[in-house]
């Protein structure tokens, strides 16, 4: 197995449509270990036939986003959809959060292809701040928007040179 595909992988959003397609193109590369987390374990059984992990997870209840993601080296955040103005980086954050404090040493994010503060996009500071937190984390970021992958394993911080980061996350010194 290549050393891409060293896993345990974990995606997040596995019920969703693209966390399913995520999940079946890991099985079909024969990447793993596989897990899946989501909000409803029980919306994944097919998976759990396949060998995948699934764990129940929910980025609005932070305690158990460490059971969920526990043992994992790689981490796919899908974005949420909640339009609701501070609950997408909320959640965000406590996914990111749980990741830091688990060893994640790479993370996969669901961004836009542009997150920037003069976007006309209402969301889009979320996405930019998120961005931000996962550069606090000292961790590899791959974020990818729109079908485009914007940052290829490297360090997001040089896209922020401003970075201040937010708590608890600075306390990496």
């Amino acid at each position: 197995m290549a050393s891409f595909q060293n896993g345990p992988f974990i995606v997040t959003g596995a019920s969703g449509q693209l966390g399913r397609q995520v999940i079946d193109q890991l099985i079909e590369a024969g990447a793993g270990p596989i897990i899946a987390v989501t909000r409803n374990a029980d919306k994944l059984a097919e998976f759990r036939d396949k060998g995948v992990d699934v764990r129940q997870g929910d980025f609005n209840a932070p305690e158990t986003l460490g059971p969920a993601i526990a043992g994992g080296k790689r981490i796919l955040i899908i974005s949420t959809d909640d339009l609701e103005p501070g609950k997408r980086l909320a959640a965000h954050s406590n996914a990111i959060t749980a990741a830091r404090e688990a060893g994640i040493d790479h993370i996969v994010y669901t961004s836009l292809a542009s997150p920037v503060p003069e976007s006309p996009i209402t969301f889009s500071k979320d996405h930019q701040n998120t961005e931000k937190l996962i550069g606090c984390c000292h961790v590899n970021l791959s974020a990818i928007g729109e079908g485009i992958a914007l940052v290829g394993s490297g360090d997001v911080r040089s896209r922020f040179p401003d970075i201040k980061c937010l708590q608890p996350m600075e306390a990496d010194g």
